[in-house]
Order: C-alpha cells, then structure tokens, then sequence
C-alpha cells in the first residue's frame, strides 16, 4: 500500500462485492477539462465487470491489485488537484519528501475523503500500466474508445498513456474476458506511438524522454518505501501452506510406517514463477514460470515431494547478494532501478534497457525485466539455494534439490544476461564460505548446462578453495556466451582450478558425457577430494532442445546418472540448483531421475541404455577430451586415462573391473 494511503480492505470471493470508491464525484468540483467525466466512465466499466472479476482471479493476488488500483486512482486525483492548484496560482503547493509516498503530507483533505469511503478496490485484469486500464473493455461501457483515445493529449496531466501502447492493448485484451481485441492504429491516436514505432530492438536510454525507466517504472516503482529498505524475508508463501500441510501429513504416514526420516530437501516457491515479461505472453519466452511448476507438478505425481522434506524459502539478503554482485548491481536488480536515478550514468550496471520484440522490457535481447516481479523472483531463488545448502552444510538434511528461477550461472558482477540477473550458486557457495568454513574448505561446483557459466567461472577464478568444471556446447566459442575455452583455466591461486570441457562440432549424446566423465570429471573429483559439492544443474542438454538453445541429445538418465556418481564425494553434501533447460516435458524427466537418486527412491533412477553404454565417443568429443588433458595435467596428475577416451562405457567398466582384480591378486 502507498504510505499516508488509505487502508485497503480485502474481500472473499464469497462476500458480495464491495462498491466502487465514487472518484467521479471526488473530482466533480475541479476544473479538469473532461477528467471527471472519463474517469467517471471508466469507473462504470468496473462496476459491470467487477462480480466476473472477483470470480476469475485467485485470491492470492487481489490484496496487491487492491493497492495498484487504490494507488493509481489517488495519483490521478493528487496530480488533479495539484495541477488546479497550480493554474489558480492560490497558495504555492508544499514540496513532497523523497522518503513520503506518491501523495505525501501535502494532500490531507484528499486523503482524507479516500479514507472515509473505506472500501477496497474490486480487483481485475492485471493493468499494464498506470492508466486507462482495460481499455478494450470500453465497448461494454458504450464509450468510443478511438475518441476516448485520440484526447489522451488533454490529459497527459493526469492519465498518462502507456508507451507502448499497442502491447498494452493486447495485454489488455489477453487478460480481458470476452470480445476480440480489434487492431487500433498508435499514429492516429497518440502523436507519440509514430516515434515509438520504430524502436523495436532499439534501445531505449535510462535519461530522458522515452525512457522506459522515467516513464514507466518509476511511475509504479516510487510508490514503495522498499526502494530504501530491505523486504523482510519470506517463508514458504501462504498459498503453499495448504499444499504444504498435506505433503507434511502424508510424509508423517510414510514414517508411521516404518521407513527412514526424508534426507534429501527441496526447494520450491510459487513466487518464482511470477517473473514474467510485461507482455504477458509467456509463450513468446523460452524461459518462463512453467519451467519450475512443471517440474514440480512432476515430482508432486510420483510422490518425490511427499518422500522428500520441504525446504522453507527465503529471500536472499541484499548482503548475501552483494558477496557475488557489486552494491550498486544489487539496487538496481534486487530493490529497482529508479533507487538508482540519481547516480551517474557510468556507474549504473545497464546502460540502456532494450524494447523486445514482444513489447515489453529487457536487459539484452533475451532477458526480460519486469519491475513489479523479477525483484522479488530473482531473490527468492537465491535466498532458497542459500536456505537449502545451510540446511546440507547443517546435516538437517543430505542433500538436496533447488527448483528455482530465473537462473542464475551467466551473472556476473556487474551484467545481467542470458535470464539471469543473480548468480544464485556463487551466491549460496560464498555464504557457505562465510557460515561453514569446515564444509567449504573444497567446493567444487559442477556446471552440466549445455551453456558456459560465465558468470560462475569469472567469480572463482582466482579461488583455490573452489573447482569448477563445465561441460558446455562451446563450438569454437560461437555458442553462447561464447565463453569457456579450454585454455580458460583460473588465474593467480586459482590456476588449474577452472576446467572446462568445451564440446565442438557434432551433436553430443549420452555416449560423448560418459567418456568425458571417466577420463576428466571422475579423476579430477578424486584429486580435488571435495567437501561440499554444488551442481548448475541446466537440464537445455536433454533430448528435444532446438539446437539454437541446446541441440544435444543427452538422455535423462544421464543426468540421474551422473548425479549418483557425485554421491561419492564430499560425504554425499550435494546440491542441485537448476539453471537452464526449456522444454517442459524433457526437464522434467531428468529432474525425476536426479531428485530419485539423491533420495534413494528407485535403484532404476540413472539407469543407462545399452546404446549409452556401448556407444563410442563420436570424434569430435575425442577431441575435446585430449585437448583437456593436455592443458591439465601438469594440474592434475591424475588425468592419464587416455585409454579410456575411445572406448565405450561397458568396455571401461570391464577392464577397470579387470584391473581391479589383478591389482587384488598381486597383493
């Protein structure tokens, strides 16, 4: 709620729906050129649709609606007044605060009449902007929309049109019920849209006019007191705690009847899945909230969830964020970026923000930014991979399983690319360093996205106390991001403790990951002796994957596969936290049999095909594999097994086994 605003009053769906504050009447005795009337107008559009809405939209969201209604309304009426003000030249208005709210100290009488309606705002579609919301609804009312439009410039002081219109419109008419959007042409009703046309994949500078952060951020931004304080932490969100109680109760039966205490941990919020582009069009996005729900839906079906313990979720501190990320990174990203209006252009960590294809807001041409969720999305991602590998660290738990969003491996201190805007394992891996030095002596991080980690590699290159190893599609480095060479080994202290395993050339399969496994992974892992494993867990090397965002063909398994393999090490204190991987149906797959190993739930979890086992490396991985060893082995002596680099799995397990017994033998 905006502060000094009046007190939002919640409503069950069930109750009648409360009436619609009169603002029209509010407004009457000002001079406001017509205002009154339209706002009038539009009040009446929410009073016919406001039982379809009370009936269409979950409970959970209507208490913030609520407040954006209540804000802009009050914000329209302020600027209203203010404005007479002003015209009257009567008294010179009062200078609001920075730390007040939208409305301030300055406004008592209007305040004061809002406080006396004492009622809630009906809640409806979910508005694009500040102004003129459902805007295609408006042939319900018997308005003209095309001239309530084309007047927009008579009220810019008071509802300013979005600056992207025809995107909001669509919006509109997506979340709208009923009728068919009709195509309205910008030019013709706002003079501005001509300019905005052109600016598809422009970008668009975080000073002046049109500013996607001046003219549309800060309007809903400034509104929070958060912008200068911290959000307190959260736990698990209160439309999970019924789902909660009943897995609890069914892991209670599970143990009633005799089998082991859950050692393995999950974590999970619905609030991830609220980071969405402000279009609206989660199907124009690869990367989206159904990742994380479809694969939880996933393990809730074969009762993983049940069998496992829920991990409460957090949001991470800006301290905690800060230990990866630089401070003024972490205001822009995890508070807003109008906290950072006042610094200096070269100080900012984004230089320009970029209008997508879509209409809506990114830091690049991929990454959408979305200011009124990926705040808080991208920190409770973060905040719940520290959560769960305390709790591992801690012995409550094993290990573990993350399934968070938006990733987080191409992060990096100061950039914000490839969906990521928080590096959630360099996060979680420094606070171990900080909490649980005896846990964190040796951490190794193992990164099977088909991506580089950019952003994990840069941040422990110069660590010894932390290994990472990458296997990625690199193609000669004209993959994204381009990075992860093998000749990218560390630097200072940290020299040999970066080995990448950059795949080129032809498609990679199961065969290709297990060649790498035995003669890199495996060797390395026994040398390192780690004591506590991290895993970027991106799942875009699956079977099924386009080959622009992946276009290997790694069975699920594999990945189940290689999950048991890390059980060795470090006492079993593994943790998964997911990255990438897109399509719904494969992701899922290989989270079941990763999530099923660490638990012990099916000895057929990581089970390989005979196709896997007898396959042979293709050349091209051959390749790959002798060019690590020969960077690497004057780091790890270990890496000798080069007999292993053309042969198939099976014919490895045999004369390993082979060997074993000899050995045996001779002692």
């Amino acid at each position: 709620m905006s502060d000094g605003g009046p007190p939002v009053t919640t409503t069950e769906s069930s109750e009648a729906a409360p009436a619609i504050p009169d603002f029209a009447a509010l407004a009457a005795g000002l001079d406001l050129n017509g205002a009154a009337e339209r706002i009038g107008l539009i009040q009446q559009l929410y009073q016919q649709k406001q039982q379809d809405l009370m009936n269409s939209y979950e409970q959970a969201k209507k208490n913030i609606l609520n407040q954006q209604l209540q804000a802009y309304y009050q914000q329209i009426l302020a600027n209203a007044l203010q404005q007479q003000q002003q015209n009257m030249a009567a008294t010179q208005p009062e200078q609001m605060d920075e730390a007040d709210s939208d409305l301030g100290s300055a406004l008592p009488k209007l305040e004061d009449g809002l406080h006396n309606l004492g009622q809630a705002f009906v809640p409806h579609m979910i508005v694009p902007s500040p102004s003129l919301p459902n805007l295609n609804m408006a042939g319900l009312g018997g308005l003209d929309l095309t001239s309530l439009l084309a007047q927009a410039a008579q009220l810019n002081s008071f509802l300013s049109l979005p600056s992207l219109l025809k995107t909001q419109l669509a919006m509109s008419g997506q979340m709208g019920i009923g009728g068919q959007q009709e195509e309205i042409d910008r030019t013709r009703l706002d003079p501005r849209a001509a300019a905005l046309a052109s600016l598809s994949n422009a970008q668009l500078p975080i000073g002046g006019y049109p500013s996607l952060l001046k003219q549309q951020l800060r309007e809903l931004v400034l509104r929070r007191k958060s912008l200068v304080r911290e959000e307190p932490e959260e736990v698990i969100p209160m439309e999970e705690q019924s789902t909660s109680a009943v897995e609890k109760a069914s892991s209670m039966e599970v143990l009633a009847e005799g089998e082991s205490q859950p050692t393995t941990g999950l974590a999970y919020d619905g609030n991830m899945s609220r980071h969405e582009c402000v279009c609206g069009q989660s199907g124009s996005h690869v990367e989206h909230g159904g990742r994380v729900t479809s694969i939880w839906e996933r393990l809730q079906a074969v009762g993983l969830v049940q069998r496992c313990e829920r991990v409460p979720t957090k949001k991470a501190s800006l301290e905690a964020l800060r230990s990866v990320h630089s401070s003024i990174y972490v205001q822009f990203f995890a508070v807003s970026p109008t906290a950072c209006l006042k610094m200096e252009p070269s100080e900012l960590p984004l230089r320009n923000f970029v209008q997508l294809p879509c209409g809506g807001i990114g830091v690049d041409s991929d990454t959408y930014f979305n200011d009124a969720s990926t705040q808080s999305a991208a920190r409770t991602a973060a905040g719940s991979l520290i959560e769960l590998s305390a709790q591992v660290a801690e012995g409550k738990i094993r290990n573990g399983f993350a399934c968070i969003r938006p990733p987080g491996h191409h992060a990096e201190k100061d950039l914000a690319m490839g969906f990521c805007f928080f590096n959630n394992v360099a996060v979680a891996v420094r606070q171990l360093q900080q909490k649980y030095p005896e846990k964190a002596k040796r951490i190794a991080i193992i990164d099977w996205d088909v991506h580089h980690g950019n952003g994990t590699q840069l941040c422990f290159e110069n660590d010894p106390t932390v290994l990472y190893l990458s296997l990625h599609r690199h193609d000669n480095g004209n993959f994204f991001p381009g990075t992860g060479a093998v000749t990218e080994v560390g630097s200072g202290a940290g020299k040999g403790f970066t080995v990448n395993i950059p795949f080129s050339g032809d498609v990679m399969r199961d065969a290709d990951y297990l060649a790498a496994w035995r003669v890199i992974v495996a060797p390395v892992l026994e040398h390192y002796d780690p004591t506590f494993i991290m895993v970027s867990a991106g799942f875009d090397a699956c079977t099924g994957h386009a080959n622009a965002l992946g276009g290997y063909e790694v069975s699920a398994p594999m990945f189940g596969f290689m999950t048991r393999q890390l059980l060795q090490y470090a006492e079993g204190r593994v943790v998964l936290a997911l990255e990438g991987g897109y399509e719904l149906s494969a992701i899922s797959d290989a989270v079941e049999h990763c999530v099923k190993v660490l638990c012990g739930a099916d000895e057929d979890a990581g089970r390989l095909s005979a196709d896997a086992l007898e396959g042979i490396p293709c050349m091209a991985a051959q390749e790959t594999i002798q060019k690590v060893i020969a960077i690497h082995k004057k780091h790890w002596p270990t890496l000798t097994a080069i007999q292993g680099i053309n042969t198939s799995e099976l014919q490895w397990q045999t004369l390993s086994r082979e060997l074993q017994r000899m050995s045996m033998n001779q002692n």
